[in-house]
């Protein structure tokens, strides 16, 4: 394998994507409708014209938010084939690095939650609540100080769970007899 991904540069990348972009807006339109002529088209015209527009949609929106601060109709003024690619460059160029650094972001939460817990001191909590959950919990400091009523009501909850019942000599001698 080799490690050419992982020396690219990020501004790098966003600039060839960005020209990239540029020039499939570009050309694309340009080899869709004025090299041939309209006398060849390599496909279907409702679908060069679907992809051009597709294309030329970052500068429709563009013009459409300026017209009203511009005062004029910047569909007419403006021609696509030549501002559509002025738009999109950088308009890639910003959601490709915006894709990285979040990409990044990503990346450096999941490496932070990689790191596993102690089971071990886990299991032993669960046991100490299993075999004493009142004097368990009482170790807990708790930011607000209960009413004896509703710790009544929280132990008598808590030891209807079938969880924290200690298990029966039935139950144990069955594990012992399994290996587990």
């Amino acid at each position: 394998m080799s490690n050419y991904r992982a020396s690219i540069k990020p501004v790098a990348f966003c600039a060839w994507t960005a020209l990239a972009a540029f020039l499939a807006t570009a050309l694309l339109p340009v080899f869709f409708f004025r090299f041939p002529g309209p006398q060849i088209m390599p496909f279907r015209y409702e679908f060069m014209w679907a992809v051009t527009e597709i294309l030329w949609k970052p500068l429709r929106m563009l013009q459409t938010g300026l017209t009203p601060l511009v005062g004029y109709d910047l569909r007419q003024l403006v021609n696509p084939y030549y501002a559509a690619p002025l738009v999109n460059g950088p308009m890639v160029f910003a959601a490709v690095a915006s894709f990285l650094i979040l990409r990044n972001a990503w990346q450096r939460r999941a490496r932070t939650a990689e790191a596993s817990p102690d089971l071990r001191a886990v299991t032993d909590r669960i046991e100490e609540i299993r075999m004493n959950y009142t004097t368990a919990l009482r170790e807990v400091t708790h930011p607000t100080v209960r009413a004896d009523v509703s710790i009544q009501d929280a132990r008598a909850r808590v030891a209807k769970q079938r969880f924290f019942q200690p298990e029966s000599k039935l139950e144990m001698q069955e594990k012992d007899d399994e290996g587990v």
